[in-house]
């Protein structure tokens, strides 16, 4: 089942239609943080999922339109993850772009440079 499933693809981990989540070895090479930024990942995408897409299109809209609602979710919560080393400004600038958004909106997440200062809120360590 996970040859047919993870075929040619490099993710590491995908969630199916009905909340189910299914993790390959890449998942678990690395550190903690990448293996926690990867089920947090997943665990937005569930979420969205069993609160029902509401989302009309294509099917490649859809998607890039839930892949970006979920990385902008993880750029938010970085501070759980601190060295994930995972490209979240390239795949918010990506989907951003395949959606057609201004600039405006996604651009300053996908551009160290010209982040807002208060971006450094997303990194900081916290207590629960």
């Amino acid at each position: 089942m996970r040859n047919s499933i993870f075929r040619n693809d490099n993710n590491p981990a995908v969630t199916f239609m009905n909340g189910e989540t299914v993790y390959t070895f890449s998942a678990f090479y690395g550190n903690y943080d990448k293996l926690n930024y990867i089920a947090t990942h997943e665990m937005i995408h569930r979420n969205h999922i069993l609160e029902g897409l509401n989302y009309n299109g294509s099917f490649e809209f859809v998607k890039a339109k839930e892949e970006y609602r979920t990385y902008l979710g993880s750029f938010k919560n970085q501070w759980r993850y601190p060295n994930h080393n995972m490209p979240l400004s390239g795949a918010i600038n990506m989907y951003g772009s395949k959606l057609d958004y201004s600039h405006d909106r996604f651009l300053q997440y996908a551009n160290v440079i010209k982040q807002p200062w208060w971006f450094l809120i997303y990194k900081v360590p916290r207590r629960w």
